[in-house]
């Protein structure tokens, strides 16, 4: 958990694109075509680390809400997942010196934070449409008589 402590981390912009509606991220790897859910505590976290805010900044905020439930050794296989699935990576950088969580959603006791990762929709998210469509358009692929 030091490791965490003293890191700051930041989301791979130019691979990675996300959204969150009450209090569920959605987001898309576009280079693996693999899409991740983070629910409750999980999106709170992510949205700490896509805010540039470092840990010691974002980590008294969740504890804040969530109380004494709140446990940061509950992050460490979160943040390993974020990392193998490339949807963070370490930085020197540090964005802003405050954060709140986003207040999109009734939160109840803190669960450990968990990535679920789907593949479901890969071949039509890594399909690329002006090259790879057909004459119908996406999501339609070409074929080799196109």
């Amino acid at each position: 958990m030091n490791t965490l402590q003293s890191s700051a981390f930041r989301i791979v912009h130019e691979n990675i694109t996300h959204e969150r509606l009450d209090g569920e991220t959605i987001a898309i790897n576009l280079v693996t075509g693999r899409y991740y859910s983070m629910s409750g505590p999980a999106a709170d976290v992510f949205s700490g680390i896509t805010s540039g805010t470092p840990f010691n900044v974002w980590w008294p905020a969740i504890q804040y809400v969530f109380g004494d439930s709140a446990n940061a050794e509950d992050l460490t296989d979160f943040f390993d997942a974020l990392v193998d699935a490339g949807l963070v990576c370490a930085t020197n950088e540090v964005g802003s010196s405050s954060w709140a969580p986003p207040e999109d959603y009734q939160r109840s006791a803190w669960t450990a934070p968990v990535l679920s990762e789907f593949e479901d929709l890969q071949d039509l998210i890594l399909v690329d449409p002006i090259h790879d469509t057909s004459n119908l358009g996406w999501p339609h692929v070409r074929d080799d008589s196109d």
